[in-house]
């Protein structure tokens, strides 16, 4: 990991609709499928997930490759990933 995906806990000020909207985005599908090689949700491999401490925002796919500063290429193979999965 190269620092950009924050905190290793899910932040106790994280909101239900945030945590959701991260759960169900493409990259923390992408972080999943490769961490935990995977498809079955487990507590434990959910508290080893990068949260970013940011609750309150609106969040799409696009805000969340943002907020971990992901460059088009990065985007690119995380899509052409998932669509192996998929």
């Amino acid at each position: 990991a190269d620092g950009r995906f924050g905190s290793s806990k899910l932040p106790a000020s994280a909101k239900a609709a945030f945590v959701m909207a991260f759960l169900n985005s493409e990259l923390f599908e992408y972080i999943y499928l490769k961490k935990f090689n995977e498809i079955k949700i487990l507590k434990g491999n959910l508290m080893e997930l990068p949260f970013p401490d940011k609750p309150g925002h609106i969040l799409t796919n696009e805000n969340i490759f943002e907020i971990f500063n992901l460059t088009p290429d990065e985007i690119n193979h995380i899509k052409s990933e998932l669509l192996r999965y998929n």
